[in-house]
């Protein structure tokens, strides 16, 4: 068996904080997908 657990996760851009104290957890078996708007697949991200 296998998680996934992130806490606190934080990300800013030019000083604009965009994620702010996210936490998640993935658990065994269970599927995640995380959808943004049209594109955003290539422009880089959380670099």
């Amino acid at each position: 068996m296998a998680t996934l657990q992130l806490n606190d996760i934080v990300k800013d851009f030019a000083g604009t904080q965009v994620i702010k104290g996210v936490d998640l957890e993935v658990k065994d078996r269970e599927f995640v997908v995380f959808v943004g708007p049209p594109a955003a697949a290539s422009r880089p991200c959380c670099v």
